[in-house]
């Protein structure tokens, strides 16, 4: 917990000065995500709740929502994105 918010960049160093392994997010915030690049951490990213609806009736919008949220960072040096058996709840 901290009083002020700190920046992706120190997060991720603290993250990795923890032996933390993996990590979960529950948004796709490209600050996040470019922080956590090529650290060797895994990440999950959750869809947000409010995309659900739209995600589960369209693949043209999960196409979409993957390229902008997911493949930008699947790079060499990039981010270790891992898929998910736990599903969207």
């Amino acid at each position: 917990m901290s009083l002020h918010k700190l920046s992706p960049l120190t997060v991720a160093d603290l993250l990795k000065y923890n032996n933390i392994q993996k990590v979960k997010l529950f948004d796709a915030d490209p600050d996040v995500v470019k922080a956590l690049m090529g650290t060797g951490i895994q990440l999950m990213v959750r869809i947000p709740n409010e995309m659900l609806s739209l995600i589960s009736s369209s693949t043209v919008a999960f196409d979409l929502w993957v390229r902008q949220n997911i493949s930008r960072y699947i790079v060499k040096g990039g981010v270790d994105i891992r898929a998910s058996s736990e599903g969207f709840n």
